[in-house]
Protein backbone atom coordinates (compact mmCIF):
# COMPACT_ATOMS: atom_id res chain seq x y z
CA UNK A 1 0.00 0.00 0.00
CA UNK A 2 3.15 2.07 0.41
CA UNK A 3 4.16 1.62 -2.73
CA UNK A 4 0.52 2.57 -4.51
CA UNK A 5 0.09 5.54 -1.84
CA UNK A 6 3.80 7.14 -3.58
CA UNK A 7 2.20 6.24 -6.93
CA UNK A 8 -0.29 8.02 -6.63
CA UNK A 9 1.36 11.08 -5.10
CA UNK A 10 3.70 11.31 -7.63
CA UNK A 11 1.03 10.80 -10.50
CA UNK A 12 -0.27 13.91 -8.91
CA UNK A 13 2.09 16.42 -9.06
CA UNK A 14 3.49 15.25 -12.64
CA UNK A 15 0.70 15.42 -14.66
CA UNK A 16 -0.69 19.01 -13.92
CA UNK A 17 2.54 20.04 -14.24
CA UNK A 18 3.30 18.00 -17.38
CA UNK A 19 -0.44 19.78 -18.48
CA UNK A 20 0.57 22.80 -18.00
CA UNK A 21 4.27 23.21 -19.57
CA UNK A 22 4.73 20.49 -22.02
CA UNK A 23 2.74 21.97 -24.78
CA UNK A 24 5.51 22.00 -27.39
CA UNK A 25 8.08 24.37 -28.89
CA UNK A 26 8.58 25.97 -25.41
CA UNK A 27 4.87 27.28 -25.50
CA UNK A 28 2.91 27.52 -22.14
CA UNK A 29 -0.74 25.33 -22.15
CA UNK A 30 -3.97 27.19 -21.20
CA UNK A 31 -5.86 29.95 -22.41
CA UNK A 32 -4.39 33.01 -24.80
CA UNK A 33 -3.43 35.77 -22.37
CA UNK A 34 -4.55 38.57 -25.17
CA UNK A 35 -7.76 39.08 -26.78
CA UNK A 36 -8.79 40.51 -30.14
CA UNK A 37 -10.58 44.04 -30.05
CA UNK A 38 -13.41 44.22 -31.87
CA UNK A 39 -13.21 46.03 -35.13
CA UNK A 40 -15.81 48.97 -35.51
CA UNK A 41 -17.86 49.53 -38.50
CA UNK A 42 -16.23 52.53 -40.61
CA UNK A 43 -18.25 54.65 -42.99
CA UNK A 44 -17.56 56.66 -46.25
CA UNK A 45 -18.60 59.70 -47.77
CA UNK A 46 -19.91 58.43 -50.72
CA UNK A 47 -20.64 54.11 -50.18
CA UNK A 48 -19.58 51.96 -53.38
CA UNK A 49 -22.59 50.91 -55.27
CA UNK A 50 -24.17 46.96 -54.77
CA UNK A 51 -23.33 45.30 -57.33
CA UNK A 52 -26.49 43.96 -59.75
CA UNK A 53 -26.62 40.70 -61.05
CA UNK A 54 -29.67 39.88 -62.99
CA UNK A 55 -31.06 36.48 -64.51
CA UNK A 56 -34.30 35.17 -66.39
CA UNK A 57 -36.31 32.43 -64.53
CA UNK A 58 -36.38 29.05 -65.85
CA UNK A 59 -40.15 27.95 -66.47
CA UNK A 60 -40.62 24.72 -68.21
CA UNK A 61 -44.16 24.80 -68.45
CA UNK A 62 -47.18 22.72 -67.75
CA UNK A 63 -46.62 18.82 -67.67
CA UNK A 64 -47.17 17.03 -71.26
CA UNK A 65 -46.88 13.59 -72.64
CA UNK A 66 -43.82 14.41 -74.15
CA UNK A 67 -40.71 16.16 -72.91
CA UNK A 68 -41.23 20.16 -72.95
CA UNK A 69 -38.37 22.29 -74.03
CA UNK A 70 -36.60 24.25 -71.78
CA UNK A 71 -36.27 27.85 -71.83
CA UNK A 72 -32.56 28.88 -72.04
CA UNK A 73 -31.92 31.36 -69.61
CA UNK A 74 -30.40 35.00 -69.71
CA UNK A 75 -26.72 35.01 -68.87
CA UNK A 76 -25.93 36.40 -65.68
CA UNK A 77 -24.95 39.96 -65.76
CA UNK A 78 -22.91 41.99 -63.26
CA UNK A 79 -22.69 45.99 -63.36
CA UNK A 80 -19.25 46.44 -62.03
CA UNK A 81 -18.88 50.51 -63.70
CA UNK A 82 -19.66 51.78 -60.69
CA UNK A 83 -16.47 50.38 -59.03
CA UNK A 84 -14.68 51.49 -62.39
CA UNK A 85 -15.72 55.12 -61.72
CA UNK A 86 -14.51 54.95 -57.87
CA UNK A 87 -11.27 53.80 -58.74
CA UNK A 88 -11.02 56.70 -61.37
CA UNK A 89 -11.66 58.81 -58.72
CA UNK A 90 -9.25 57.51 -55.86
CA UNK A 91 -6.48 58.05 -58.93
CA UNK A 92 -7.79 61.51 -59.80
CA UNK A 93 -7.04 62.60 -56.23
CA UNK A 94 -3.96 61.26 -55.84
CA UNK A 95 -2.71 62.65 -58.94
CA UNK A 96 -3.85 66.09 -57.28
CA UNK A 97 -0.63 65.94 -55.05
CA UNK A 98 2.24 65.61 -56.77
CA UNK A 99 5.64 65.90 -55.38
CA UNK A 100 8.68 67.42 -56.82
CA UNK A 101 12.33 67.71 -55.62
CA UNK A 102 13.40 71.34 -54.42
CA UNK A 103 16.94 70.43 -53.57
CA UNK A 104 18.96 67.40 -54.23
CA UNK A 105 17.62 65.20 -50.84
CA UNK A 106 14.86 67.22 -50.52
CA UNK A 107 11.57 66.14 -51.21
CA UNK A 108 8.94 68.85 -51.14
CA UNK A 109 4.78 69.05 -51.84
CA UNK A 110 3.09 71.12 -54.55
CA UNK A 111 -0.44 72.55 -55.62
CA UNK A 112 -2.00 71.72 -59.13
CA UNK A 113 -1.17 74.02 -61.84
CA UNK A 114 -3.42 77.14 -60.74
CA UNK A 115 -3.85 78.59 -64.36
CA UNK A 116 -6.74 77.86 -66.71
CA UNK A 117 -6.05 77.14 -70.04
CA UNK A 118 -1.93 75.99 -69.27
CA UNK A 119 -1.61 74.83 -73.05
CA UNK A 120 -3.69 77.39 -74.97
CA UNK A 121 -6.17 74.08 -76.55
CA UNK A 122 -9.30 76.20 -75.84
CA UNK A 123 -9.99 79.79 -77.70
CA UNK A 124 -13.44 81.84 -77.99
CA UNK A 125 -12.52 83.48 -80.84
CA UNK A 126 -9.43 84.85 -81.20
CA UNK A 127 -8.55 85.00 -78.13
CA UNK A 128 -7.47 82.13 -75.28
CA UNK A 129 -10.25 80.63 -72.63
CA UNK A 130 -9.41 81.90 -68.96
CA UNK A 131 -7.27 84.32 -70.58
CA UNK A 132 -7.87 88.24 -70.17
CA UNK A 133 -6.10 90.15 -73.09
CA UNK A 134 -5.04 93.77 -72.50
CA UNK A 135 -3.47 96.21 -74.71
CA UNK A 136 -4.60 94.47 -78.25
CA UNK A 137 -5.28 96.91 -81.03
CA UNK A 138 -4.82 94.96 -84.27
CA UNK A 139 -2.63 94.53 -86.78
CA UNK A 140 -0.09 95.76 -84.69
CA UNK A 141 0.15 94.34 -81.50
CA UNK A 142 -2.20 91.42 -80.84
CA UNK A 143 -2.46 87.92 -79.38
CA UNK A 144 -3.92 84.95 -81.64
CA UNK A 145 -4.53 81.37 -82.29
CA UNK A 146 -1.02 79.57 -83.21
CA UNK A 147 -0.63 75.62 -83.78
CA UNK A 148 1.79 75.53 -81.11
CA UNK A 149 -0.03 77.61 -78.63
CA UNK A 150 -0.37 81.53 -78.04
CA UNK A 151 1.11 84.09 -80.59
CA UNK A 152 2.27 87.51 -79.23
CA UNK A 153 2.68 90.06 -81.87
CA UNK A 154 4.43 93.30 -81.18
CA UNK A 155 5.32 96.21 -83.83
CA UNK A 156 7.45 98.41 -81.22
CA UNK A 157 4.51 99.38 -79.52
CA UNK A 158 5.33 101.23 -75.82
CA UNK A 159 1.90 99.05 -74.82
CA UNK A 160 2.63 95.90 -75.34
CA UNK A 161 -0.24 92.76 -75.74
CA UNK A 162 -0.65 90.86 -72.39
CA UNK A 163 -2.34 87.99 -71.12
CA UNK A 164 -3.75 87.97 -67.67
CA UNK A 165 -5.07 85.53 -64.96
CA UNK A 166 -6.03 86.52 -61.50
CA UNK A 167 -5.09 83.43 -59.42
CA UNK A 168 -2.48 84.69 -56.96
CA UNK A 169 -2.39 84.94 -53.53
CA UNK A 170 -0.93 88.11 -52.26
CA UNK A 171 2.60 86.98 -50.16
CA UNK A 172 2.60 84.13 -51.08
CA UNK A 173 5.64 82.30 -53.07
CA UNK A 174 5.44 80.86 -56.41
CA UNK A 175 7.05 78.64 -59.27
CA UNK A 176 6.32 79.36 -62.73
CA UNK A 177 7.59 77.17 -65.78
CA UNK A 178 7.02 78.67 -69.66
CA UNK A 179 7.76 76.87 -72.83
CA UNK A 180 8.27 78.84 -76.23
CA UNK A 181 7.76 77.07 -78.74
CA UNK A 182 8.56 79.04 -81.36
CA UNK A 183 10.28 82.84 -81.59
CA UNK A 184 10.95 84.76 -84.34
CA UNK A 185 11.75 88.25 -82.45
CA UNK A 186 11.70 89.94 -79.11
CA UNK A 187 11.60 88.99 -76.07
CA UNK A 188 9.03 87.25 -73.50
CA UNK A 189 8.26 88.99 -70.37
CA UNK A 190 6.04 87.76 -67.15
CA UNK A 191 5.52 88.72 -63.89
CA UNK A 192 2.99 90.11 -61.31
CA UNK A 193 1.14 93.24 -61.80
CA UNK A 194 2.16 95.52 -61.92
CA UNK A 195 5.77 94.33 -62.05
CA UNK A 196 5.29 92.34 -65.30
CA UNK A 197 8.92 92.05 -66.07
CA UNK A 198 10.18 90.32 -63.44
CA UNK A 199 11.35 88.13 -65.77
CA UNK A 200 12.50 87.70 -69.43
CA UNK A 201 12.91 84.89 -72.17
CA UNK A 202 13.94 85.47 -75.34
CA UNK A 203 14.47 82.25 -76.82
CA UNK A 204 13.72 79.10 -77.65
CA UNK A 205 12.49 76.36 -74.99
CA UNK A 206 11.27 75.72 -71.08
CA UNK A 207 12.21 78.10 -68.62
CA UNK A 208 11.30 77.98 -64.80
CA UNK A 209 11.71 80.61 -61.88
CA UNK A 210 10.31 81.84 -58.60
CA UNK A 211 8.78 84.49 -57.43
CA UNK A 212 8.47 85.42 -53.88
CA UNK A 213 5.79 87.45 -52.04
CA UNK A 214 3.35 88.11 -54.74
CA UNK A 215 2.08 91.95 -54.38
CA UNK A 216 -0.90 91.33 -55.90
CA UNK A 217 -3.00 88.29 -57.33
CA UNK A 218 -2.52 89.36 -60.99
CA UNK A 219 -0.21 87.03 -63.26
CA UNK A 220 1.00 88.56 -66.38
CA UNK A 221 2.54 87.42 -69.79
CA UNK A 222 3.58 89.43 -72.47
CA UNK A 223 5.64 91.00 -75.03
CA UNK A 224 8.41 94.09 -73.66
CA UNK A 225 7.14 97.45 -74.36
CA UNK A 226 8.77 99.57 -77.00
CA UNK A 227 10.54 96.37 -78.92
CA UNK A 228 9.18 94.23 -82.12
CA UNK A 229 8.80 90.87 -81.15
CA UNK A 230 6.88 87.90 -82.65
CA UNK A 231 6.89 84.38 -80.86
CA UNK A 232 4.51 81.57 -79.86
CA UNK A 233 4.01 80.82 -76.51
CA UNK A 234 3.53 77.07 -75.41
CA UNK A 235 2.59 76.37 -72.26
CA UNK A 236 2.15 78.08 -69.10
CA UNK A 237 2.41 76.59 -65.01
CA UNK A 238 2.34 78.10 -62.21
CA UNK A 239 2.30 76.54 -58.55
CA UNK A 240 1.95 77.82 -55.24
CA UNK A 241 4.94 76.88 -53.24
CA UNK A 242 3.58 78.35 -49.87
CA UNK A 243 4.13 75.23 -47.06
CA UNK A 244 0.55 76.02 -45.69
CA UNK A 245 -1.07 75.58 -49.21
CA UNK A 246 0.87 72.40 -50.26
CA UNK A 247 -0.05 70.69 -46.69
CA UNK A 248 -3.27 71.59 -46.94
CA UNK A 249 -3.74 70.34 -49.98
CA UNK A 250 -2.61 67.17 -49.18
CA UNK A 251 -4.83 66.87 -45.84
CA UNK A 252 -7.70 67.47 -48.07
CA UNK A 253 -7.10 64.73 -50.94
CA UNK A 254 -5.97 62.34 -48.39
CA UNK A 255 -8.94 62.82 -46.34
CA UNK A 256 -10.90 62.04 -49.20
CA UNK A 257 -8.95 59.21 -50.68
CA UNK A 258 -9.30 56.96 -47.15
CA UNK A 259 -12.61 57.87 -47.05
CA UNK A 260 -13.20 56.11 -50.39
CA UNK A 261 -11.10 53.50 -49.29
CA UNK A 262 -13.14 52.95 -45.96
CA UNK A 263 -15.85 52.82 -48.25
CA UNK A 264 -14.87 49.64 -50.03
CA UNK A 265 -15.62 48.02 -46.23
CA UNK A 266 -19.18 48.49 -46.57
CA UNK A 267 -19.23 46.97 -50.47
CA UNK A 268 -21.79 44.23 -51.50
CA UNK A 269 -20.48 41.38 -53.95
CA UNK A 270 -23.23 40.46 -54.81
CA UNK A 271 -22.59 37.16 -56.95
CA UNK A 272 -19.13 37.35 -55.41
CA UNK A 273 -20.61 36.83 -52.18
CA UNK A 274 -19.76 33.01 -52.13
CA UNK A 275 -15.85 33.32 -52.98
CA UNK A 276 -15.88 36.14 -49.76
CA UNK A 277 -17.82 33.36 -47.67
CA UNK A 278 -15.20 30.91 -48.80
CA UNK A 279 -12.16 33.16 -47.58
CA UNK A 280 -13.53 34.07 -44.65
CA UNK A 281 -14.26 30.07 -43.62
CA UNK A 282 -10.91 29.10 -44.54
CA UNK A 283 -9.58 32.47 -42.35
CA UNK A 284 -11.67 31.09 -39.40
CA UNK A 285 -10.53 26.96 -40.41
CA UNK A 286 -6.84 28.21 -40.21
CA UNK A 287 -7.13 30.29 -36.60
CA UNK A 288 -9.54 27.15 -35.05
CA UNK A 289 -5.93 24.75 -36.49
CA UNK A 290 -3.74 27.33 -34.52
CA UNK A 291 -6.05 27.08 -31.58
CA UNK A 292 -5.84 23.37 -31.33
CA UNK A 293 -3.01 23.51 -31.89
CA UNK A 294 -2.48 25.00 -27.94
CA UNK A 295 -5.38 22.55 -27.25
CA UNK A 296 -4.47 19.17 -27.78
CA UNK A 297 -1.21 18.98 -26.05
CA UNK A 298 -3.04 19.24 -22.96
CA UNK A 299 -5.50 16.92 -23.83
CA UNK A 300 -2.78 14.42 -24.46
CA UNK A 301 -1.44 14.92 -21.39
CA UNK A 302 -4.57 14.33 -19.26
CA UNK A 303 -5.13 11.19 -20.81
CA UNK A 304 -1.72 10.15 -20.38
CA UNK A 305 -2.53 10.62 -16.38
CA UNK A 306 -5.37 8.74 -16.71
CA UNK A 307 -3.89 5.77 -17.86
CA UNK A 308 -0.90 5.84 -15.83
CA UNK A 309 -3.59 6.10 -13.22
CA UNK A 310 -5.19 3.21 -13.99
CA UNK A 311 -2.10 0.70 -15.10
CA UNK A 312 -0.95 1.45 -11.25
CA UNK A 313 -4.25 0.03 -9.92
CA UNK A 314 -4.23 -2.85 -12.29
CA UNK A 315 -1.23 -3.53 -10.86
CA UNK A 316 -2.56 -4.42 -6.99
CA UNK A 317 -5.78 -6.19 -8.63
CA UNK A 318 -5.88 -9.73 -8.08
CA UNK A 319 -5.93 -11.42 -11.78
Amino acid sequence: MKKLWLILVWLALAGPASAQTNCGNGVPCGPLPWSIAPLPDLSSPTPMPTLVATSSSINPGDPTATLAPINTPTPVSVDVGAISTQMSAISTMLAATPMYLTTPGTLGLTTPNLVANPNFTSWSGDNPTGWTVVNEVAPDRVVTVHNLGARFKNNGNANAPQIRQTVLIVGHNYRVTITIGLRVSGTLAMGISPNTGLYQASSEGTFTTTFTNAPTGIFVIGTLPSQTADFVLSSVEVIDLTPNTALSQMGTNAGTFFGYVRGLSGESFGPLAPLVTLSVTAMILIISTKILTFILPVLAALFGLIRKIVSAILEFLPL
